[in-house]
């Protein structure tokens, strides 16, 4: 891995040891090298959730796990696991929860492997039935304020998964209002608003899903 891509709110902060990261409009960026000081790190990140920073940032350091060390030591760090659930008809299943739309997950017990965690969560969320765990799909980041005003970092690694039936049941009391199956081309052209970071997670399986089907 030669990058790290972080949501905060609705911008992207990204922490690299490659100088010339691939497939990003730096025009959109601004780019700068960690000097060590991590009150830097903490300045830009609470500037994007004031609102004060508007661009997205790369950050560049050659030593890529000391500059994560260096950026994690600022948040309380949850690991968490979710899935994308296809049901018979290969469709997705969608939640709507806090106004906006996403997919089911949570933190991560004690004791549990972070599979388990991603199998147990969906199923608490969204009462499929049947429910297996096939591949592991990506690992996305975002940063946001607790209601107290602390700030975390939640790292979740997503899972394909498959369900036997159409029905669910939802998790009411973790504010989730709805939910649909959708295939994800659907999905990213009618569902509004949708996590930024969750729209990636989307993307990735796409790709994953052509390569599956070429073999």
């Amino acid at each position: 891995m030669q990058m790290y891509k972080i949501y905060i709110n609705h911008n992207i902060l990204i922490l690299t040891n490659n100088r010339n990261v691939s497939n990003i409009n730096r025009t959109n960026y601004t780019f700068w090298e960690y000097d060590g000081n991590k009150k830097s790190l903490l300045k830009v990140v609470k500037g994007i959730l004031k609102g004060e920073i508007k661009n997205n940032q790369i950050i560049f350091y050659e030593n890529l796990e000391f500059l994560m060390h260096d950026f994690s030591s600022h948040f309380k760090v949850i690991t968490a696991g979710g899935g994308l659930v296809l049901n018979p008809q290969n469709n997705i299943l969608f939640i709507y929860r806090n106004n906006c739309w996403d997919l089911p997950k949570g933190k991560a017990e004690k004791g549990e492997s972070i599979m388990q965690t991603a199998h147990r969560e969906v199923i608490e969320e969204t009462g499929v039935k049947g429910l297996t765990v096939n591949n592991p799909l990506c690992k996305s980041f975002h940063v946001y304020f607790t209601q107290k005003g602390k700030m975390v970092l939640k790292q979740t690694f997503w899972y394909v998964m498959n369900c036997t039936e159409n029905t669910f049941e939802l998790q009411s009391e973790e504010g989730i209002e709805n939910a649909k199956w959708l295939s994800v081309a659907s999905f990213l052209e009618s569902c509004k608003p949708v996590y930024r970071n969750i729209r990636e997670v989307c993307e990735t399986y796409l790709v994953y899903y052509n390569r599956f089907h070429e073999k």
